[in-house]
């Protein structure tokens, strides 16, 4: 019996050693670019996203049951994802911050009103204070917002 061996052709390999097309750093160009292209779209998207956060939380405010929590939640974790793609680092470590204030007060059973409102009001500040004077400012709001969740809820687990 005769074994034949047939080696089949990689396109992508023969691809990528063809001369030609683009290098790592026109590729980082341009999609540095299409994402400047959108930004301005994305970001209007995340203040509905705020908006849409302040108007659930008065929901929340007066009766913390657990569909308002989920959807107050799934809405902050949105305005996260949002704001990290578009370097409003800050206002993401505070919409970061209101879901980890839901998931520990939900483990610890305790809920406190005015800790989400401070959640609230520091996301709107965060979105429309983009001044460098504010980034010390911001840093002290955040440094606050992580003291009023262990606050209400008890330390942080400990990482396993």
């Amino acid at each position: 019996m005769t074994v034949t061996r047939r080696r089949f052709e990689n396109r992508l390999s023969k691809l990528i050693k063809l001369p030609g097309g683009k290098t790592v750093q026109e590729a980082m160009d341009d999609a540095e670019a299409n994402m400047e292209s959108i930004r301005d779209k994305v970001l209007g998207a995340m203040d509905k996203k705020v908006l849409q956060l302040l108007d659930s939380a008065a929901a929340v405010t007066a009766d913390p049951n657990p569909e308002a929590l989920t959807n107050c939640y799934n809405v902050a974790n949105e305005i996260f994802a949002l704001a990290g793609a578009f370097g409003k680092v800050q206002m993401g470590e505070a919409a970061y911050s209101l879901c980890e204030l839901i998931d520990r007060s939900r483990e610890a059973g305790k809920w406190s009103s005015p800790a989400f409102q401070a959640h609230m009001n520091a996301l709107r500040l965060m979105r429309h204070d983009d001044t460098e004077e504010g980034q010390e400012a911001r840093k002290v709001v955040l440094a606050g917002l992580r003291s009023v969740i262990d606050a209400v809820t008890g330390p942080p687990p400990k990482p396993r």
